[in-house]
């Protein structure tokens, strides 16, 4: 039926002597039962127009039986300059016309709004989600690529591609504050954002063990204009190849139980022809400062103390524990700076007080301070330094010069079983050279070796030198 109307139509055309519309379209139409589709003029021209047929729009109509308009169909041609061509004003998510139309939205209970640099979801829609369906068999899934704008192939200039942005805008006050979140199915594994309580200066990156929500505490990383801080909840590990290097904690820094020979150092300079090489730098490994205090009688704190502790040997079920490790100086000893070397420790509770006698046992206390003041009364039984308890491997510097009369006892220094001892004639002849302290070193259970500071004594010298009456050997070498 429609064919048949446009070729009446173009019939018409010429022979009212009008050029043949180079075009006449209109789109197909679905006819309903017992109707015609009919090519109907909708706004007719004046009589004078020189646009024939007389008729600026024509509209399909569909017919009942006999003639009767049915509804029209909506699709409307112009005829224009001898031709004609639809052109209709699309409207629904689409706009524009025929050959030039747009899409304006995606409607449905949450529309889309687009505009040409925006997709926008309106204000009421719920979790608005960009994602692909998933497949209906067992098939590869795909990648999803969200990708900027690369540069022209030839560009000189503009050689840079786009940045893709992700955007988040800052709360209007307070904390917490907006941040870009990753997820691994339904579960929070991290994120990247402001810091919260410093949102215009620091930036936190947040690893966090699946579904742990993100605080003010747990960020993994955040940085500043002047410093990048590294955080765990509780320590910061540093693995290498998947095994634990270092462990930081609140007041512990310790290297991981596989590593060989951990090693502190600083790096040597490289090596150098130009001159002679530059001395190294020193490294400081400094206790805290004492608190300062202000105001009359407010004294200040002392300083932390710095220790250097060997490991401790292994313990062991059945057989014998493992020794203790020990400190190994390569290098001189002495003072920094304009502070000369010193030594602390030669006042109480590290004074050995025999008294008239008896055996006095030297504590775990004074074992830690390796200077001792003997001292006793005129004795009336044999005076016994006892290391064998708490210092059964020390070296330790023992001051003499607060004995009283010795008479006819002695002095001894013990270790397990093991007593080195010094008679009144002995310990006369040592402090007549000047000499008021002996050396002390014991080295495991009944090792005990006495050393004024020239020579090690031990009981044959002792005695030789008594039989000869010969004090000889409380010098030093060369006296």
């Amino acid at each position: 039926m429609k064919t048949s109307c446009l070729v009446l139509f173009a019939a018409l055309l010429a022979l009212a002597g009008c050029a043949r519309p180079t075009s006449v379209q209109a789109p197909p139409r679905a006819t309903p039962a017992a109707t015609a589709d009919v090519l109907h003029c909708a706004e007719p021209l004046p009589e004078s127009s020189s646009k024939p047929p007389h008729c600026a729009r024509f509209e399909w109509v569909s017919m009942k039986p006999g003639g009767e308009p049915a509804h029209k169909l909506g699709q409307q041609l112009v005829i224009t300059g001898g031709s004609a061509s639809p052109s209709t004003p699309l409207a629904g998510d689409v706009g524009g016309t025929l050959g030039a139309n747009v899409v304006n939205k995606i409607s449905g209970s949450t529309p889309i709004l687009i505009t040409p640099n925006v997709l926008e979801w309106i204000a009421a829609a719920s979790a608005p989600t960009l994602m692909q369906a998933t497949p209906t068999s067992d098939v590869a899934t795909v990648p999803l690529l969200i990708q900027s704008q690369a540069p022209w192939a030839s560009a000189v200039t503009n050689v840079k591609g786009g940045n893709v942005v992700l955007s988040v805008p800052l709360s209007l006050s307070g904390t917490p504050q907006a941040f870009v979140q990753f997820n691994s199915g339904a579960n929070i594994i991290g994120g990247i954002g402001p810091f919260w309580g410093a949102p215009a200066s620091n930036t936190n990156l947040w690893l966090l063990p699946a579904g742990t929500a993100a605080t003010a505490g747990n960020y993994s990383l955040t940085a500043s204009a002047s410093a990048l801080v590294l955080n765990g909840t509780s320590s910061v590990n540093v693995n290498v190849n998947g095994s634990a290097v270092n462990t930081t904690s609140a007041s512990v820094y310790s290297w991981g139980s596989a590593v060989a020979a951990p090693l502190f150092t600083q790096t040597a300079l490289a090596s150098t022809s130009a001159g002679s090489g530059a001395a190294g730098q020193p490294l400081a490994v400094t206790a805290q400062a004492g608190q300062a205090a202000t105001g009359g009688g407010n004294n200040g704190g002392a300083g932390g103390v710095l220790t250097l502790a060997a490991g401790a040997g292994g313990t062991s079920g059945s057989a014998t524990a493992g020794a203790r490790g020990t400190i190994g100086l390569l290098g001189l000893i002495g003072g920094s700076g304009t502070t000369p070397l010193g030594f602390v420790g030669q006042t109480s509770p590290n004074t050995v007080a025999c008294g008239t006698g008896g055996t006095q046992t030297i504590s775990a206390a004074q074992a830690v301070i390796p200077f001792f003041l003997l001292t006793s009364g005129t004795l009336t039984s044999n005076c016994i330094v006892d290391f064998g308890t708490n210092a059964v491997t020390g070296a330790f510097i023992i001051d003499v010069s607060g004995l009283g009369a010795l008479g006819a006892f002695t002095v001894g220094f013990k270790n397990g079983t093991t007593t080195k001892t010094i008679s009144a004639t002995q310990l006369t002849n040592l402090i007549a050279t000047g000499a008021s302290a002996a050396q002390v070193y014991t080295f495991g259970t009944n090792n005990i070796t006495i050393v004024d500071f020239a020579i090690v004594i031990d009981d044959e010298m002792l005695e030789a030198a008594d039989a000869a009456n010969d004090n000889t050997w409380k010098h030093a070498a060369g006296e």
